[in-house]
């Protein structure tokens, strides 16, 4: 049972990193035909939500080496809390189409 909760937990890992890398390279190029390049309150947002997200894809695999069950569970409900977060977040930032 620990073996699959350690295999979920670095999937959530690797799940994280490559959404985190891919909103940090996002700064330069086109999403949904606005320019985060042009838009710097936007290339900003992609910068921080990028960021964390490879921070927590580190932290998870972290506790995963700890062996801790409350490290774990603790950085699993941050990472679930962040996740849900982050289109929230991504749809404030872009302007409304009226």
């Amino acid at each position: 049972m620990n073996f699959l909760i350690n295999l979920l937990a670095g999937l959530l890992a690797i799940i994280l990193l490559i959404l985190g890398l891919y909103l940090f390279k996002q700064r330069q190029t086109e999403l949904f035909q606005q320019a985060a390049a042009r838009n710097h309150g936007l290339k900003k947002l992609f910068q921080i939500l990028g960021t964390v997200l490879i921070i927590l894809a580190i932290a998870t695999v972290a506790t995963i080496f700890l062996k801790s069950v409350l490290w774990l569970a603790l950085i699993l409900i941050i990472d679930a809390i962040i996740v849900i977060l982050v289109p929230f977040l991504l749809l404030a930032a872009f302007p409304q189409n009226r």
